[in-house]
């Protein structure tokens, strides 16, 4: 893995069509959900979650998402990429207030790796996240894939059972390596 590729690249011209994703129909937990049962669905509920926990690098939104959206058996709290990342940050800057801290996640580009029917789907969201804190700002690249499974319960998309699956590779979105990696620009981004 590149660490530069936290960092942003120059941004290049998208080959393939975008990636559409479908409109949310409700709220639960504190993240847009309601997607339909199609691949396309599964992406944007974990760009939802990823919005919900990234914004603000808030670790307890993340736990509630997690909590609300994870069946058992999924990847574990602390080991979940969105969490993670948060956690870690505040880890490697322990002196980090989070009531002070300001982040905005931006969901920039989706990647359907896989799926088996309509029920399942191993999906990835690339994005930015643009934060400040103490006057100073930064921007940088994250990415999330997950096993994604259909709840016919609770008629939406969920953390599927199963360890983190492999990563597509870590890519700044829109450069040339995210779309060779197969991610596409995302129209209708969940928020």
């Amino acid at each position: 893995m590149d660490a530069t590729n936290f960092r942003p690249k120059p941004e290049v011209q998208a080959t393939t069509p975008d990636l559409v994703l479908p409109k949310s129909t409700r709220t639960e937990a504190g993240v847009a959900t309601g997607f339909p049962k199609t691949p396309e669905g599964a992406v944007a509920q974990l760009a939802a979650l990823n919005v919900a926990t990234y914004n603000n690098l808030d670790v307890n939104a993340g736990r509630a998402a997690y909590t609300a959206f994870a069946m058992p058996g999924a990847v574990g709290l602390a080991d979940w990429n969105a969490t993670k990342m948060a956690m870690r940050y505040y880890a490697d800057n322990p002196s980090t207030d989070p009531t002070r801290m300001r982040a905005t996640f931006t969901p920039v580009q989706g990647l359907i790796k896989g799926s088996v029917g309509d029920s399942w789907t191993l999906a990835c969201v690339n994005g930015q996240v643009l934060y400040a804190y103490n006057g100073d700002s930064n921007r940088i690249g994250v990415w999330d894939c997950a096993r994604m499974q259909w709840d016919d319960g609770k008629k939406r998309w969920m953390l599927a059972p199963g360890p983190n699956p492999a990563r597509a590779p870590l890519t700044w979105p829109r450069d040339e390596l995210s779309y060779r990696a197969g991610f596409r620009d995302l129209q209708n981004v969940p928020n």
